[in-house]
């Protein structure tokens, strides 16, 4: 690791997602929230949060 854990995982998972991995919708939208989370300056606000969750209860993942 040369950048820390932190931005090693980031860089990871942004090489997974330019390559369209992983082939699981779901799976790639759930990573896709997690680095936009992440990679963002400051942590996703609590109604963020809330919405999202509500989102995906109502879809049912």
């Amino acid at each position: 690791m040369s950048a820390g854990y932190r931005r090693d995982a980031l860089d990871f998972a942004e090489q997974l997602l330019i390559a369209g991995r992983p082939t699981d919708d779901a799976a790639r939208r759930r990573l896709t929230h997690w680095w936009q989370d992440r990679a963002a300056a400051r942590p996703p606000r609590r109604s963020t949060r809330l919405v999202r969750a509500a989102r995906a209860a109502l879809v049912g993942r």
